[in-house]
């Protein structure tokens, strides 16, 4: 499936009667077949490197040491990595593999004394592999993690990330086996959601309770087998309580890559920002109201991280016009080409209000829906708002990323 390795490592797989103890002497004794010699990315033009993608079908091998792609009932198999094995730089050149006693396995261990030579003691303070089975794909997915002799390992476990398949019925209490690759894989979708929040008398002051327009979104975006975005399907919901803005804000969204737009009545497109815009006032809005936008992205090559991170909602205040406008967007996100662009400095993109100078953003996308707005007329960031605000604001997002959890809305 792919791999994030800092290391040249060599991994492999072994396998013995279920239900035998592995010692790391009995482990150490066993056969061992290599799948990888080199298991991490690096030169893509070798043929020794491991690219995403690749399959190996394992092979069992009798006392004889005749090979068949079947196992015979009442064998389990473990996997091993060799981290940093593919050797020096004369032995990558012969494609040679250390021999090292420093082997990672994934049998539980009875030695926990460092991390080098077991999956993990009983409280998996050692572990160096990870197991997650899938119900919906039936895909078994393997993690390991390469870095060892260090209390401070990462643990990403995706040194090597791949995925084990069967094509056979399995025995014991083993799980279903995994179908065969299905040629027309459902399509999967990547929901997200949050809270948008804004406070409209930009680049001024203001009560900056941060409640002016407030609009819960729902995003999902559809991808194919090959990580390939195909359709966007989202939902804006305004949330804001009635009175809580004496401008007329209008609630707006800009794409990098807009697609085929199909848009709802009461919703508009501008071709020249990319853009959707909300025509209702969203002091007019009654709360509740759901508008929704589906984008069609097919052929555009987009993978789901391109499109996740392809969002610009913001508000244009005061009265709806095509230019030189004045828009409230996400701290340090681009203004669009309609807005009026001397309003917009290094610094007032943020609400500078404090009396120790500190910045405080105008519109915040906080990661869950149903947040409590702060009281209308009272700072976020007041005793019985939610005075956290304060640190993480200062901190620019960087300390209480949790800041909403606690205070008035404890969500």
């Amino acid at each position: 499936m792919g791999e994030a390795a800092a290391y040249l490592n060599s991994f492999g797989y072994y396998y013995y009667p279920t239900g035998q103890t592995v010692t790391p002497e009995s482990f150490y004794k066993m056969k061992k077949y290599l799948i990888f010699p080199n298991s991490s990315g690096g030169d893509e033009q070798s043929t020794m490197t491991l690219k995403t993608g690749q399959t190996a079908k394992l092979l069992y091998f009798d006392k004889d040491g005749n090979q068949s792609e079947s196992f015979p009932e009442g064998y389990t198999i473990g996997w091993f990595l060799i981290s940093n094995g593919f050797g020096s730089d004369a032995n990558i050149a012969l494609g040679y593999v250390k021999q090292l006693d420093e082997l990672g396995y994934s049998n539980p261990s009875l030695y926990s004394g460092y991390r080098n030579a077991c999956m993990s003691d009983d409280a998996g303070t050692d572990r160096r592999f990870i197991s997650v089975y899938d119900e919906k794909s039936k895909m078994r997915i393997i993690g390991i993690e390469d870095y060892v002799k260090s209390s401070q390992a990462p643990d990403d476990y995706k040194d090597l990330l791949f995925a084990v398949t069967t094509s056979k019925d399995l025995g014991g209490g083993d799980l279903e086996p995994v179908p065969p690759t299905d040629p027309d894989p459902e399509p999967v979708v990547l929901p997200l959601k949050g809270t948008l929040a804004f406070e409209d008398i930009w680049p001024g002051g203001g009560d900056y309770d941060l409640n002016d327009v407030m609009i819960e979104y729902n995003r999902n975006i559809t991808f194919d087998a090959n990580n390939k975005a195909t359709k966007t399907v989202e939902t804006f919901k305004a949330v804001q309580k009635k009175g809580s803005a004496t401008n007329n804000n209008f609630f707006a969204c800009q794409y990098k890559h807009l697609g085929k737009m199909t848009l709802p009545v009461g919703v508009r497109a501008e071709t020249a920002t990319n853009s959707f815009v909300i025509e209702t006032s969203a002091k007019e809005i009654a709360e509740g109201t759901v508008y929704t936008i589906e984008r069609d992205l097919t052929g555009l090559g987009l993978t789901q991280t391109d499109v996740a991170s392809d969002f610009n909602p913001y508000i244009i205040t005061r009265q709806y016009t095509t230019e030189n406008r004045v828009e409230v967007h996400l701290p340090l996100a681009d203004m669009t080409s309609s807005a009026d662009v001397s309003l917009m400095t290094k610094d007032n993109a943020y609400y500078v209000g404090s009396k120790d100078g500190s910045q405080f953003p105008f519109a915040i996308n906080i990661p869950i829906t149903g947040f409590v707005p702060a009281d209308e007329s009272y700072r976020i960031d007041l005793e019985g708002q939610y005075p956290a605000f304060a640190s993480w604001a200062k901190s620019k997002g960087t300390t209480n990323q949790d800041w909403y959890k606690t205070g008035k809305g404890a969500k």
